[in-house]
């Protein structure tokens, strides 16, 4: 349970403060019509701006932090009867050996022999008045050229395209089989990220195949409307650093230059956010080749 939006969705002025708006009515909710349905449904809402985002100053981490223990100290308690199954092994994540204390956080490990079917049933039992927050992932080792585009609340295409200059200005013309990229060419690649949610804090690595190298091998900060970002090229990829990323689609160009001939697969592009990494999105790998 929320107030919408006063702005267009892309960035709020100074003066709306969203996070503020939000603790101070749960205040009111508490003073003039406490009702705990309302309430827990307000401060969930609260509570998922801090799960993918930051409570962006100090007075808003005062404001949240005091709209949350209103009326309830018990939030404080971190004792959670939470349980987790996967499989047939029963977790209580609080007593597990690996957790961390206060947020629960622990891991488990299965090797190569242990790994069945039965492992992809998830349960989660929690029986307590709190908000649990948690997600499950999995890591594994694939041949690159069998790996899919995968997706999670973030999206990540990747397009190679010529750069053509004709009556009409510039134009760009995707690079295939039947057009090939050649040799010293100057290539864009594009890359279209799309979010479901206001997001902080992501993290973009774009692999490049060992035929191209970047125009420029220095750090930047760009504008993008809505984005601003740092660009980072590395021998091996390119990295992009976000502070936010509002919800919708968003494309990033780039240039690279063709060094090599010959086929080259171009690795993946990885979007992730940095402090709530279930939020992740890869692209297809790209075969692109090189001619003279």
């Amino acid at each position: 349970m929320f107030w919408g939006k006063e702005y267009n969705g892309k960035y709020y002025r100074w003066y709306q403060a969203p996070i503020e708006r939000q603790a101070v009515l749960i205040e009111a909710f508490n003073i003039i019509s406490p009702n705990k349905q309302e309430l827990d449904q307000m401060k969930q809402w609260l509570l998922m701006q801090k799960h993918q985002q930051g409570w962006s100053n100090t007075k808003a981490t005062a404001e949240a932090i005091f709209a949350l223990m209103m009326g309830d100290a018990s939030v404080l308690n971190t004792e959670s009867n939470t349980i987790l199954r996967v499989g047939e092994a029963r977790f209580v994540p609080a007593r597990e050996a690996t957790s961390v204390p206060g947020t629960g956080y622990f891991t488990k490990s299965w090797t190569e022999g242990d790994i069945t079917p039965k492992l992809a049933e998830i349960a989660v039992a929690a029986d307590t008045s709190h908000f649990v927050f948690g997600a499950c992932y999995w890591q594994y080792v694939e041949d690159i050229d069998k790996v899919s585009e995968s997706a999670t609340g973030l999206r990540i295409q990747r397009v190679l395209y010529h750069e053509v200059r004709g009556p009409e200005g510039l134009q760009l013309v995707p690079v295939t089989e039947e057009n090939p990229a050649r040799l010293g060419e100057k290539l864009t690649v594009r890359l279209t990220i799309t979010s479901d949610r206001d997001l902080e804090y992501v993290h973009l690595k774009d692999s490049r195949a060992a035929a191209f190298e970047p125009v420029s091998s220095h750090t930047q900060y760009l504008y993008r409307h809505p984005l601003s970002y740092t660009m980072v090229p590395h021998d091996a990829a390119t990295d992009f650093f976000f502070d936010r990323m509002p919800a919708g689609t968003h494309i990033i160009d780039y240039p690279l230059l063709a060094t090599q001939v010959g086929t080259f697969l171009n690795g993946l592009a990885t979007v992730e956010c940095m402090y709530a990494p279930e939020f992740r999105g890869h692209s297809a790998p790209l075969s692109v080749t090189v001619v003279r």
